[in-house]
């Protein structure tokens, strides 16, 4: 039965004998890592665009009068949950965890801009707690990528 390389995404007919993948090199021996394959499945990296650009729109929409709508809401909602999805369907392995890293760091800054939203805090509050969420995020990433190295050098 064939399978997909999980890098290249190349058809390997025969995964039995096949012990690289004929494209690009990838030895399927060894076990893939979430450093290799991406954290997220399909349907978490199309949740968190979307939840993203909901908890961005509640900010947007409550520092900006003129933006007060539901169309505001419904733009940025459907954007981050397309954009998201259309990421994880296109990219191959190394761009994926880019990505998804890209969007765990939006995530977290839109965490901030939500909780100065929460708290009453003046759009100059939303910058600085939204920079605060990026940088944890930032962070958050970082420490994972060094966690998921060291268990993998055992």
């Amino acid at each position: 039965m064939p399978f997909r390389c999980p890098n290249c995404q190349g058809l390997v007919a025969e995964p039995q004998s096949a012990e690289i993948c004929p494209y690009c090199g990838t030895n399927f021996n060894r076990q893939l890592t979430p450093l290799e394959t991406g954290v997220l499945t399909d349907f978490g990296m199309v949740l968190l665009g979307g939840v993203t650009g909901l908890l961005l729109s509640i900010a947007v929409v409550t520092y900006i009068p003129a933006l007060r709508s539901l169309f505001t809401v419904i733009v940025f909602l459907l954007g981050g949950t397309l954009m998201a999805w259309g990421h994880a369907k296109s990219n191959v392995t190394g761009e994926r965890l880019g990505w998804e890293r890209g969007w765990i760091v939006a995530f977290c800054g839109s965490v901030g801009a939500f909780y100065s939203v929460l708290l009453g805090l003046s759009w100059r509050g939303m910058f600085v707690t939204s920079g605060i969420g990026l940088v944890l995020g930032y962070l958050l990433c970082r420490q994972a990528a060094v966690q998921w190295r060291k268990e993998r050098r055992k």
